[in-house]
């Protein structure tokens, strides 16, 4: 039954997190959730001689004694525990700092596409699929979908991530170039709009 929705054009991918976890911008895997929660936690820990606040409630809320301890119980919490731990320690501009500078979400932009990527382009090309759903902030999925055609035009690819995109790119199947274009639904966001307007929420 889903081979021939598959070749009927009524299969729609959702990537995860997993498809980019190797993705790497300069020898390092930006993407790896593991790795994304062990550089919050280390900032964390790097806060907790510099703000009293935050070193008063790591020893009421965490329950920890000494710095030893304190990163021990860190690194136990999970990436969004620990992202909402380090918006609240560092106060207004913290969520920002986070965004651009701990997890260096603009530079996801930048990661090579993956074996998966570029397969999933390749069912695009063969006009199997025209649309994917995705979690993940990276540009990996465009720019595999790009790199198949010889020209490599900018505008195969049609990222979507709000409602005003949704209206405007949703009922495209060709670009005006002629080429057949993929609409990538970004419902977390996207690296290289963030990259491109610090403004972007």
């Amino acid at each position: 039954r889903l081979i021939d929705r598959f070749f009927m054009g009524k299969v729609v991918p959702f990537a995860g997190a997993g498809i980019s976890i190797n993705a790497e911008y300069k020898d390092k895997r930006l993407a790896d959730t593991n790795i994304m929660a062990k550089t919050v936690a280390k900032k964390l820990f790097d806060l907790y001689d510099k703000k009293e606040q935050w070193a008063k409630w790591c020893r009421c809320s965490l329950k920890c004694k000494n710095h030893k301890e304190t990163m021990c119980l860190l690194k136990k919490q999970s990436l969004d525990k620990l992202c909402e731990i380090y918006t609240w320690a560092t106060g207004e501009k913290g969520f920002r700092s986070l965004i651009e500078k701990v997890l260096s979400i603009p530079d996801f932009s930048k990661l090579s596409p993956q074996a998966a990527h570029r397969y999933i382009s390749l069912l695009a090309r063969e006009e199997l699929i025209d649309e994917i759903i995705t979690t993940n902030y990276d540009c990996c999925f465009e720019k595999a979908y790009q790199q198949t055609f010889i020209d490599r035009p900018t505008d195969a690819a049609l990222v979507i991530t709000d409602l005003d995109g949704y209206r405007q790119f949703s009922g495209r199947f060709y670009t005006k170039s002629g080429n057949r274009c993929l609409k990538i639904y970004k419902i977390n966001g996207c690296a290289g709009k963030l990259k491109q307007n610090k403004n972007y929420p």
